[in-house]
């Protein structure tokens, strides 16, 4: 209370009015000025519950089957192979007495066989070119069909991406958010005097980003009705998404990736109390025989309904990088250092010669 005083189970422990307060209780600070507690027999951590994942937009879906580095060597490799056929044919030419095809032919052919729509073919005009066409073909096929591939990946399974992940993210996002009014999660944000706490608590106290509220069930529904954040704690919030995915069928709620704030929970007693030994001791027995394991997997058993860690929305398919195509950029690079050994043989050292068959 603001006098310093405990309403509620706390403060019927202190006025003595019972001898044990089985709550369960989080062990804070503030309490173990006033109460003591028993052995932990629970560890758990405030989460924030939020709106379902949000589906990314798809306006620019035909750039993200790629990596922006991959799309950067692509362009410098469109760029720069035309130059290199350029030069050979402007080289080997005079040597076979042949006219040179232009740089914007080059082009074309580099660009035609990347989108599948060439067209066009080389010249006869040493075996270098050609070789260099053949692997720019081969590692073209690669390309292509690692786009168009991850393209119908992207158009059929889009990738969800959370509202949040942590608690530093809420004051930047759309969310106002609530905290049920006299848990342990209320002085921690109201009494904070720094750090993202402080902006919590700030937010709560002047009801323009956030509100203390009365139940769990307003918490719920805050969320599930407007753009809203609910800071509890995960053992209260995973049964809540799991009972409204039962209600619904449909996922009305996640809970954001990073918890914050672990605890312990414990039986609280009058300070002093007789009986804090003999708890203590029961609470070990109790744990070193499995009964809190069980116990958990009873009354919390995991989450059924695929919707409370958004964690698993976070997925779909990824924009493929350099490393994920380093096969073919072996190809082009091995490939085009062949060509280059050639085209020295055929400048410098070869008799002129002609193949039979063209790119």
């Amino acid at each position: 209370m603001p006098n310093g005083s405990w309403s509620g189970m706390i403060g019927m422990i202190i006025d003595q009015k019972v001898d044990v307060g089985v709550g369960p209780f989080s062990v804070t600070h503030s309490r173990s000025k006033v109460v003591a507690f028993s052995t932990a027999f629970f560890a758990d951590s405030a989460a924030i519950l939020i709106p379902p994942p949000a589906e990314e937009n798809r306006l620019l879906a035909c750039t993200k089957p790629f990596h922006l580095e991959t799309w950067i060597a692509l362009i410098a490799l469109v760029t720069i192979l035309p130059v290199i056929l350029w030069i050979y044919f402007k080289c080997l030419c005079p040597r076979y007495k042949a006219k040179c095809p232009v740089l914007m032919k080059n082009q074309f052919f580099i660009l035609g066989v990347l989108i599948g729509q060439s067209g066009q073919k080389l010249p006869s005009i040493g075996f270098s070119p050609r070789l260099l066409g053949i692997v720019w073909c081969l590692s073209a096929v690669v390309f292509a069909s690692a786009y168009v591939g991850i393209l119908i990946s992207f158009l059929r399974f889009p990738k969800l991406s959370p509202i949040i992940d942590r608690l530093e993210d809420l004051p930047g996002s759309h969310l106002q958010w609530v905290v049920q009014r006299g848990t342990a999660l209320d002085p921690l944000f109201i009494e904070a005097t720094n750090g993202i706490y402080k902006t919590i608590g700030e937010g709560l106290l002047s009801k323009r980003r956030g509100a203390l509220i009365d139940t769990h069930f307003d918490g719920i529904l805050s969320v599930v009705n407007g753009n809203c954040a609910y800071i509890a704690y995960k053992s209260n919030l995973e049964p809540a998404v799991d009972e409204d995915f039962r209600q619904s069928g449909t996922c009305r709620l996640g809970i954001a990736k990073q918890g914050f704030f672990e605890v312990n929970v414990a039986f609280a007693l009058p300070n002093n109390s007789p009986l804090k030994l003999l708890l203590d001791k029961k609470v070990l027995q109790m744990m070193e025989a499995g009964l809190g394991i069980y116990w958990k997997k009873v009354y919390w058993p995991p989450s059924g309904s695929k919707c409370g860690d958004v964690r698993q929305f976070d997925t779909g398919p990824k924009s493929l990088r350099l490393s994920d195509l380093q096969g073919a950029f072996l190809i082009l690079t091995v490939g085009s250092g062949l060509a280059f050994f050639i085209f020295l043989v055929e400048k410098f050292l070869a008799r002129p010669c002609r193949f039979l068959f063209n790119v």
